[in-house]
């Protein structure tokens, strides 16, 4: 069996509750999602927008970055954590048989240890959102989901937010359940990169200046 492997960063009424734990099997996705997902057209950045509270990912100002490698995704996932200031990268693998036809669902890993909960696709337009759905049958009568909506962009205009909406109902997701994610730049340190880059250069420029009067 030949193995696709991508390095990621990165609910339905019952389908969709949050990671704590539901009742029941995990549910057989209703539309089934994706049926021919395009690796090639998804790469690029991801910004999260909301998620169910899970385990994994558990800070604020969650970025991806895809990056396409023939036949691997390479993914930076950078988020912060508020209370420190301190942004930290997380590496995610992902795999998918390649012998079948790529509804974008995959397998987890975190370094060597594949993770519970699966990482499907469920639908994404490539140029505006994405809805990644998981889930985890963890003992008899009893599952556990993860819910992460993701956009190429930070904020969200009013109409691309409900559409978004419809989205979430066609699958009847609880969303009830989401948290929003910060993407503020300001909050997120994204705008910090003068306070690293000048004492860098001042640090060149007097080492020159010592090394020509030496």
């Amino acid at each position: 069996m030949k193995i696709y492997s991508v390095v990621l960063f990165a609910s339905f009424c019952a389908f969709a509750q949050s990671e704590e734990g539901t009742i029941g099997d995990c549910p057989t996705p209703n539309p089934d999602g994706i049926s021919d997902f395009k690796e090639n057209d998804y790469k690029g950045v991801w910004f999260e927008i909301q998620r169910y509270e899970n385990s994994l990912i558990t800070r604020e100002c969650g970025m991806a970055t895809y990056t396409l490698n023939k036949q691997e995704f390479s993914i930076s996932y950078i988020s912060r954590n508020e209370a420190d200031t301190t942004n930290t990268t997380d590496t995610l693998t992902l795999k998918r048989d390649v012998a079948t036809k790529n509804n974008g669902n995959y397998k987890v890993y975190k370094g060597d240890t594949e993770e519970k909960i699966n990482h499907q696709i469920l639908f994404t337009d490539y140029t505006t959102y994405s809805i990644v759905w998981g889930c985890a049958t963890l003992s008899e009568n009893k599952n556990q989901q993860r819910l992460f909506i993701y956009s190429r962009k930070k904020t969200l205009s009013n109409e691309e937010n409900d559409k978004i909406k419809a989205k979430l109902n066609e699958f009847a997701f609880d969303t009830s359940k989401l948290k929003s994610v910060l993407q503020d730049d300001k909050k997120c340190g994204r705008n910090t990169g003068t306070s690293i880059v000048l004492p860098t250069l001042f640090t060149i420029i007097f080492v020159t200046f010592l090394s020509k009067q030496i």
